[in-house]
C-alpha cells in the first residue's frame, strides 16, 4: 500500500534532514502503519530527542513501547483527526465530512476489523447519514466484542425505536444504563 511506496522517501528525508521532527513522526507512522513495532519506536525517539518534540510524540513513544498495536495506535489518532462528531459535521457545514470518514474508516477496518473505537464511529456516521442498515452489522460486531458497549447499545436502541420495536429499544436502553448508569 501507500506506506510501503511512502517508506523509503521517508528514510531518505530523514537521512538528509536528520533533524526534523515532522520527518521522523511521519517515517515512525508509518512504520505503525505496517505493523513495524522496533522501526515505529526507534523513529518516535528520533523525534522525541529533538528540541521541537511534542507531548504527542511522547506519548505515542510511551504508548508503542508499553506494547499498544501500533496499527491500532495509528488508526485512533487518525479518528482522533476525523471523528465524526466533530463541529462541521454537527452543524452540517462540511458535507462531505462524513464520506471522508468513512471512506478512511473504510481502509482502517480492513487493518484492524475488531477496533472497537473504529466500529463505533463508523456504526455512528452510518447511523447519523440514516444508513440504518449499514450501521448495525458494525454495531452488531462491536456488542460481540464489547458487550457492555453502552454508546452501541444506546444507537441500537435509538434505531430498534425508529423501526417501531418499542419493546427491544427499552431492552437495549435498560442493557446500556447496566453497563454505564451515566447514560
Amino acid at each position: 500500500g501507500l506506506d510501503a511506496l511512502a517508506l523509503p522517501h521517508l528514510v531518505r528525508a530523514t537521512d538528509l534532514a536528520h533533524r526534523s521532527r515532522d520527518a521522523w513522526t511521519l517515517r515512525g507512522w508509518v512504520h505503525a502503519g505496517l505493523g513495524q513495532r522496533d522501526a515505529a519506536i526507534a523513529s518516535f525517539k528520533s523525534a522525541c530527542a529533538l528540541p521541537s518534540a511534542t507531548d504527542s510524540d511522547r506519548e505515542t513513544l510511551r504508548s508503542l513501547e508499553e506494547g499498544e498495536n501500533p496499527r491500532s495506535l495509528r488508526a485512533n489518532v487518525l479518528l482522533r483527526k476525523l471523528e465524526p462528531e466533530n463541529v462541521r459535521l454537527a452543524h452540517g457545514r462540511d458535507p462531505e465530512a462524513p464520506k471522508a470518514f468513512l471512506h478512511t474508516a473504510r481502509m482502517l477496518l480492513e487493518r484492524d476489523p475488531d477496533n472497537p473505537l473504529l466500529l463505533y464511529l463508523t456504526a455512528n456516521t452510518r447511523y447519523i447519514l440514516g444508513q440504518y442498515d449499514r450501521a448495525k452489522p458494525l454495531l452488531d460486531r462491536l456488542l460481540a466484542i464489547e458487550p457492555q458497549h453502552a454508546d452501541a447499545l444506546v444507537t441500537l436502541a435509538l434505531m430498534s425505536i425508529r423501526s417501531g420495536d418499542r419493546d427491544h429499544a427499552v431492552e437495549l436502553y435498560r442493557r446500556a444504563l447496566a453497563a454505564d448508569s451515566e447514560h
